[in-house]
Parts: C-alpha cells; sequence; structure tokens
C-alpha cells in the first residue's frame, strides 16, 4: 500500500522497527516514530508501504497524480495489522502527546471493537462496570 504519514515513510524495514518498539512500548526519539525517513528525502513515484491505512488514502494518493497499489485483506490478516496500527499509532502519541494522535488511536480501537462484533455501546457498558468495580484511571 503506498501513502503517506504526516512527513513520515515507512517501508518493510521501518515497520520492522516500529513494531520492535511497540512490543517494548519504547519511547521514541525527539517526537518522531523510531525509524521514520523524512518524506522530502525518498523520490515521490517509488514510495512502497506495507501497513494499513485509512480507506481514503488511496483516493488521495490519486489525486496526487499517483497510482496507489492495494490489496483487500482477509479477516485474519486485518485484525494482525489492526493490532501493529494500534502499537504505531500508541507509539505516535507516547512520543509526542497531540491529541490527534490520540484521535488515531481511537479510530483504530473503534475499528478493532467492529471486528469483534461488538457495539460502542457495549464497549462502554463494559468500561463502567469496571469502573464500578476496580475504579476508573482518572
Amino acid at each position: 500500500m503506498f501513502a503517506l504519514n504526516e512527513n513520515k515513510i515507512y517501508g518493510a524495514k521501518m515497520k520492522q522497527k516500529l513494531d520492535e518498539k511497540a512490543r517494548g512500548l519504547t519511547p521514541v526519539r525527539n517526537g518522531k516514530v523510531a525509524g521514520a525517513i523524512p518524506a522530502e528525502s525518498i523520490r515521490r513515484d517509488a514510495l512502497k508501504f506495507d501497513k494499513l491505512v485509512r480507506d481514503k488514502i488511496p483516493e488521495i494518493i490519486k489525486k496526487d497524480g499517483k497510482k496507489p497499489i492495494t490489496h483487500i485483506a482477509t479477516r485474519e490478516e486485518y485484525v494482525k495489522r489492526l493490532d501493529t496500527k494500534l502499537k504505531e499509532e500508541a507509539l505516535e502519541f507516547y512520543g509526542n502527546g497531540r491529541t490527534e494522535e490520540l484521535a488515531d488511536v481511537l479510530e483504530v480501537v473503534c475499528a478493532l471493537y467492529k471486528t469483534q462484533g461488538v457495539e460502542i455501546s457495549d464497549l462502554e457498558q463494559i468500561r463502567k462496570e469496571k469502573a464500578e468495580e476496580r475504579g476508573s484511571m482518572r
């Protein structure tokens, strides 16, 4: 999948580094995700990504005059990629603390609960019950 993530580009090796960082939730350096490469340092016509991106990204790439190469993931692959994406987004939030990154974490969480056949109201009810029994994190 071709895609830009702000001014960072992730390839297979970058994804591997990111996954390694995510497993240990290691802090990122200078507010940037480990392995990030400035977009301006890579040829725009030769970008390759192997990651889950938002559904409108291919359209954005087309509007930029490029040709995205995509594939539809199996359910199993989709869930695995959501797991990886959750770690990536959590690391980005951890690295810079921006609310925008926290919204990205929430977007992935929403996709994950939908794969489980759960509604947001169900998730909220479980959260409330746990808060009553064990307290909250506020």
